[in-house]
């Protein structure tokens, strides 16, 4: 189905556990690629 901007609108049903997880796991993998970068210099 096409949004009102001419794009395809995907959804999909996370749970509150799943979307809290992931969003810490995104945070923390965040964290080490900054990690990694500094220490490169």
């Amino acid at each position: 189905m096409l949004n009102s901007d001419g794009g395809l609108d995907l959804r999909v049903s996370v749970s509150a556990r799943d979307w809290g997880y992931a969003q810490r796991r995104i945070t923390y993998l965040e964290a080490v690629i900054v990690q990694v970068l500094r220490d490169l210099d």
